[in-house]
C-alpha cells in the first residue's frame, strides 16, 4: 500500500504536522483529503489541518514580509502581493505600492493612460482624489480650450505682436479649417463664459463661416440683443473701441464747498465702466430729480460722456480705457434724493440740491506709486500723474468731507500689470497713503468696490455678502487690514471698510454689456445722497444760507 492510500484510508492516523507535509511533498492534495467522507476524516480534523496550513502560511508570509523590509520597490511589492493574495499584509503591501506608484506618477509628466491606468489598479486608493484631478487637468491641457488659451498668453506676453485679437483670430481659423479644433469646442467655451472670446474674434468666426448666429443662440446660449448688437455694429479693427475725451489740464485743487469721491484701481480694474453706471444712474433720473453738471469741471466732456453712457436695458459697446496717467475731476450737483413711491406709484424728492465732485485717479498712479517707493525713477508722464495726486490729496488739500472707492475686478487676482498683482500695488498704496497722511478726519467713508459680482455662485447657503468677504479674505487680507487700520485710527465707517458687491448688467463677448441699474442706483443713493450735506434750492436756500442755517 503507497503512502498515499494509507492516508486516504485512515487520515485522522497522522497529526495535521504529518498530514501538511505529506501535502507539500506532493504526496496528497488538501482538496483531497477534504473530498473524503466525515466519518472518515471528520470536521474537526479538517479544522485542525487549516489552522495549521494557515499558521505555515502566514510563517511564510511574515519571513518573506521582512526581508524585503529593508529595500521596498514596486518589484517586491508586486512579487509578494501575488504570492499572497491572501495575506494578512496584503492592506498594508497594497498602501506602500500605491504611493511608491504615485511618487512615480508625479515626477513624470503622465499621460491621460497612465493616471487611467493608476487609477483603475487603485479605485479607492489614498491617492484617488489627487489624481481623478490629475487626470482632469491633463484632459484640459490637451483640450482644445486650453490649447487657444495657451495661445491667447503666449500673444499677450509678446510685446513685438501690435494686433493681438486679430493674431488669435487668425490662429484659430487656421486651427478649425485643419479640423484640430471643431466649432463646438468654440461654442462650448462660450457657453460656459460668455466672455470667452471678444467680439472681434467673435464676429471673425462668424463672418468666415466658421460659427453661425444660430448657434450662438442656440448652442452657446448667447442672447439675441447681444448678437444683434453685434451685427448691427460690427468690429471694424481688433482695437475698436469707444474713445473717451481727455482731461481739461492738470488738477491742482478741488473747489471747496463739495463733497469729494475719489476712484481708485488699476488698468483694466473696471473703474470707468464703473463710474459709466453710477453717472448714467444719477443721471437717469429714478434716483434724483436733476443731474447738473459743472461746466468748470476739468474733466467736464468726460463726466458727460460717462454720465449718457448707459440706459437701462440698452445693449452698448463698454467704454474704451483713458491714458492710465489722466486724472479727472468731474463737478455736479444732485437735485433731489428719492424718499418714497405714493399710492400712485409717483416718486417723491426732498428738493434739496446736494454737490459732488467725483474725481477719477490715473490708473498709474498704483505703478507710480510703487515704482516712487521703490526708489526707481518715474517717466515724465508718471510724475505728472503722482503730482496731481500730491496736488488735491497733500499740498492742496481742501476742507471737504472725502470718501474713497477703492475698485478691485473680481477674479483678476492673479493678473499682473507690469510684473506685480493688483494686491502688491494695493499694499504699496495703503503705505504711500499712511505716510502722507491722505486719510484724515475729513475722510468719511472707505470702500472697497469688487466690480463684476454678477460671476459669483451665490446660492441658498452662500450670500453675495459671503462670497465678497470671503474673496476679500483669501485675496486680499494685509490691503483690508491695512484699511481697517487706518478706518480705526481716523474713525471711519465705524472703524472697518465698506465692502460694495458691484456689476453694470450682462457683459457679453468681454465688449458689451446691458445696463442693469439697480447696483449703480443704490451707490448713488447710499453712497452720494445718503453721504452728502444736502442744501435748500432756490429762495429758501439763499435765505437759509444768509441766516447761517
Amino acid at each position: 500500500m503507497t503512502e498515499k492510500q494509507k492516508i486516504l484510508k485512515d487520515p485522522a492516523d497522522n497529526s495535521p504536522s504529518e498530514l501538511l507535509d505529506a501535502v507539500e511533498r506532493g504526496i496528497i492534495t488538501v482538496e483531497e483529503l477534504f473530498a473524503l467522507p466525515e466519518d472518515v476524516y471528520s470536521k474537526k480534523d479538517r479544522a485542525d489541518l487549516r489552522a495549521k496550513i494557515e499558521e505555515k502560511v502566514f510563517a511564510a508570509e511574515v519571513e518573506h514580509w521582512d526581508r524585503i523590509q529593508s529595500r521596498l520597490t514596486e518589484k517586491s511589492l508586486r512579487d509578494f502581493i501575488a504570492k499572497f493574495p491572501d495575506g494578512q499584509k496584503i492592506r498594508e503591501a497594497r498602501l506602500k505600492l500605491e504611493d511608491i506608484c504615485w511618487k512615480q506618477l508625479t515626477q513624470s509628466h503622465p499621460s491621460m493612460d497612465d493616471i487611467e491606468d493608476f487609477l483603475h489598479e487603485f479605485p479607492t486608493g489614498a491617492h484617488q482624489k489627487q489624481a481623478e484631478a490629475m487626470l482632469d487637468g491633463v484632459k484640459w491641457e490637451y483640450s482644445p480650450a486650453e490649447k487657444i488659451l495657451r495661445k491667447k498668453q503666449e500673444i499677450d506676453d509678446d510685446p513685438f505682436i501690435m494686433d493681438k485679437k486679430g493674431e488669435l483670430l487668425d490662429f484659430i481659423v487656421k486651427q478649425m479649417k485643419s479640423k484640430k479644433i471643431k466649432s463646438q469646442h468654440i461654442l462650448d467655451m462660450l457657453y460656459y463664459d460668455h466672455n470667452a472670446f471678444d467680439s472681434f474674434v467673435v464676429y471673425g468666426l462668424k463672418e468666415q463661416g466658421l460659427i453661425t448666429l444660430s448657434d450662438l443662440e442656440n448652442k452657446a446660449g448667447i442672447d439675441p440683443a447681444f448678437l444683434k448688437f453685434m451685427t448691427n455694429n460690427p468690429p471694424t479693427s481688433a482695437d475698436s473701441m469707444v474713445k473717451l475725451p481727455d482731461p481739461k489740464g492738470d488738477l491742482i485743487s478741488i473747489e471747496d464747498g463739495f463733497t469729494e469721491f475719489y476712484f481708485w484701481g488699476i488698468p483694466s480694474s473696471g473703474k470707468t465702466c464703473a463710474l459709466a453706471g453710477v453717472l448714467s444712474a444719477a443721471n437717469s433720473g429714478r434716483v434724483c430729480q436733476d443731474f447738473s453738471p459743472m461746466t468748470n469741471s476739468q474733466g467736464y466732456d468726460y463726466m458727460s460722456t460717462l454720465s449718457e453712457y448707459f440706459k437701462k436695458g440698452q445693449v452698448r459697446r463698454l467704454p474704451g480705457g483713458t491714458a492710465v496717467t489722466d486724472t479727472y475731476e468731474m463737478k455736479f450737483d444732485l437735485e433731489g434724493r428719492y424718499e418714497k413711491k405714493s399710492s400712485d406709484g409717483s416718486v417723491k424728492f426732498d428738493h434739496k440740491y446736494y454737490r459732488c465732485a467725483a474725481i477719477d485717479l490715473a490708473g498709474e498712479l498704483f505703478c507710480c506709486i510703487h515704482q516712487d517707493l521703490a526708489g526707481i525713477e518715474l517717466l515724465e508722464n508718471q510724475q505728472k500723474a503722482l503730482a496731481n495726486l500730491k496736488n488735491i490729496l497733500v499740498e492742496n488739500r481742501s476742507k471737504n468731507r472725502k470718501i474713497h472707492f477703492f475698485v478691485i475686478e473680481y477674479g483678476a487676482e492673479n493678473r499682473t500689470y507690469k510684473g506685480h498683482t493688483q494686491d502688491v500695488y494695493l499694499r504699496s498704496c495703503m503705505r504711500y497713503i499712511e505716510e502722507n497722511g491722505i486719510f484724515d478726519k475729513t475722510t468719511d467713508r472707505i470702500y472697497i468696490m469688487v466690480t463684476k459680482s454678477d460671476k459669483f455662485d451665490v446660492t441658498d447657503s452662500n450670500s453675495e455678502s459671503d462670497i465678497l468677504r470671503q474673496y476679500i479674505s483669501e485675496n486680499y487680507l494685509g490691503f483690508y487690514k491695512n484699511l481697517k487700520n487706518l478706518c480705526s485710527k481716523y474713525d471711519i465707517n465705524d472703524g472697518e471698510p465698506g465692502l460694495i458687491a458691484y456689476n453694470i448688467g450682462d457683459v457679453c463677448f468681454q465688449d458689451y454689456s446691458r445696463f442693469h441699474p439697480g447696483k449703480s442706483e443704490s451707490i448713488v443713493y447710499s453712497c452720494f445722497l445718503d453721504t452728502v450735506y444736502g442744501h435748500d434750492k432756490g429762495w429758501l436756500g439763499k435765505l437759509k444760507k444768509g441766516l447761517g442755517l
